[in-house]
């Protein structure tokens, strides 16, 4: 019997997902069988003959080609053809632990649990900058980098908000999925920008909305794999802009009540202070427990990149308020009540 549908959303990266499926692969399973759904949002690399080469390897595997784009196009896809009542969503560049399956099994057999999430840990192609490290931010639960969609909440399980489980390793009941409405819109190409959204921020916000809290499990673990071009200052500034694009569809559904007010708040604190959190005051609290400077040319250079950044959402969200004004068809759509049917 199946009860998990893993569900890994791909485009032209058939290098990376090669090893993000050896790694499905080695997974240890659990008394219940699992699916695999690769579905390629319209690339045109190798990516389905890396597929085939492990439809002998990896049972249940199943390729799927959808030229519509969006993410969230994308995951609706996988969660209407799943047979498992659990939905495990990954990125192409997550690499499970062999127990992965396993903490998920164990994590959903408490009844309470509609979302679960778990380590994501960094794997950089390259040495990072130091610069990188100020970008960390302390919860209560642990710490995170969301621009690079790491999280380590340590080594005990707990409950935690929904809006720190993120998409590279995000696990939820298909039946509380279709009962929200799904994902709203999410990662798009460059060029239809303007049809980005909230994406899973917008079902993290409706699941606080109803209660439901989300399980970290340390067994929930992954390595996410960061490459080089993601840690420079440009990187950074793009998804600043994204982010004041995506703030702005938020906005928008706020303004028509499609969305609560209420239901945003903590996620606007949570991104507020993801930004904000490893300032001065933090900086220099650790040059006083240490009683010498650490890293101060890196500390300068993080300030410079947080100043443009907060240029570019401030761009990102104008452009986005201009684009719906122009066009009424994208207004529309901005305003949709549900997207699941994209």
């Amino acid at each position: 019997m199946i009860k998990y549908s893993i569900v890994v959303p791909t485009f032209n990266r058939s290098k990376i997902l090669k090893r993000c499926l050896k790694n499905i692969e080695a997974l240890k399973r659990p008394k219940n069988d699992f699916e695999v759904f690769v579905i390629d949002n319209g690339s045109i690399d190798y990516t389905k003959s890396v597929i085939e080469s492990f439809n002998n390897r990896i049972r249940n595997l199943r390729y799927i080609y959808e030229e519509r784009p969006g993410l969230h196009v994308v995951r609706h896809l996988g969660a209407k053809k799943a047979k498992g009542d659990i939905l495990c969503y990954l990125d192409d560049d997550s690499f499970v632990d062999k127990n992965w399956l396993i903490g998920i099994d164990e994590v959903f057999k408490i009844a309470e649990v509609d979302l679960a999430g778990g380590p994501n840990l960094p794997e950089f192609e390259e040495k990072p900058p130091r610069w990188i490290h100020y970008f960390w931010k302390k919860t209560p639960f642990g710490k995170c980098l969301a621009q690079l969609s790491l999280l380590d909440f340590g080594n005990k399980a707990k409950w935690i908000p929904a809006c720190y489980v993120f998409g590279c390793n995000y696990i939820i009941r298909k039946k509380k999925l279709f009962e929200l409405g799904g994902f709203n819109p999410d990662s798009v190409p460059q060029d239809l920008l303007r049809y980005r959204g909230d994406g899973e921020t917008g079902l993290s916000a409706k699941l606080n909305a109803n209660g439901n809290k989300a399980y970290y499990s340390p067994k929930i673990k992954i390595k996410h794999f960061i490459t080089k071009d993601r840690i420079k200052e440009e990187y950074f500034c793009k998804r600043s802009f994204n982010q004041g694009i995506s703030d702005s569809f938020t906005e928008l559904r706020i303004k028509q009540r499609i969305h609560s007010k209420d239901d945003f708040d903590f996620m606007k604190n949570f991104r507020t202070q993801r930004f904000n959190y490893f300032g001065r005051k933090w900086y220099k609290t650790k040059v006083k427990i240490k009683n010498k400077i650490i890293n101060k040319s890196a500390y300068k250079e993080y300030r410079k990149i947080l100043d443009s950044m907060s240029e570019n959402h401030k761009e990102g969200v104008a452009f986005h308020k201009i684009e719906v004004e122009k066009d009424q068809v994208l207004k529309k759509y901005v305003l949709k009540e549900k997207y699941i049917n994209d």
